[in-house]
């Protein structure tokens, strides 16, 4: 599982299924290489060495600012674009997650717990940009783009985008369906009422 998972981290990187040269250049790269300890802290944490995963944890925040919690499931395609300032601690995200520099993402208060009620999920293809910061047990669909120094604390409909502070939904994209109970999700700033 951690070969496949380190394999579709560096498809997204470098287009195609790795080679073995490109394995080792992906270990010596700044950005992908927080995300790869990150991957052998989390199958540490699987197998029940959490020291090792927490060493591995250490160490990506003292060399990379980068901290990345062992305790969370993250699917294929996690691409880290700049690691400075990137404090991530969510209960899961599907595969393709993209974060860009002075992204925050935790629950709404501080808990050694790590209880996954109190942390976002997010689905597939979800790109989170600069400085935005996603708090509590909300839920994020599939395919939503979160722009920039963009404050999220209610839950996002897959399909669409979302900016301002508190996160409004500023359009909507292909395959977009407006939520049952949209009182539990961001404002939609594009419809008229």
């Amino acid at each position: 599982m951690l070969k496949d998972l380190l394999a579709g981290d560096m498809e997204r990187y470098y287009g195609h299924r790795p080679s073995k040269l490109e394995y080792i250049k992906y270990f010596i790269h700044p950005r992908t290489q927080a995300v790869g300890l990150f991957r052998i802290s989390q199958w540490f944490s699987r197998k029940g060495l959490i020291p090792l995963a927490q060493a591995l944890e250490v160490f990506n925040m003292i060399v990379w600012n980068c901290e990345l919690s062992h305790k969370m499931e993250v699917g294929r395609g996690l691409q880290i674009l700049h690691t400075l300032g990137v404090g991530l601690a969510f209960a899961s995200a599907g595969e393709n997650l993209t974060v860009n520099i002075a992204v925050v993402v935790a629950g709404e208060e501080h808990d050694d717990e790590f209880d996954v009620s109190r942390r976002p999920r997010f689905g597939n293809n979800v790109t989170i940009h600069l400085g935005a910061r996603v708090f509590g047990g909300i839920t994020v669909g599939d395919n939503v783009i979160i722009g920039a120094h963009t404050l999220v604390n209610r839950s996002v409909p897959a399909n669409c985008v979302v900016a301002g502070c508190p996160a409004r939904i500023i359009r909507h994209l292909p395959g977009y369906v407006p939520p049952s109970e949209p009182g539990l999700y961001c404002k939609d700033e594009t419809r008229k009422e």
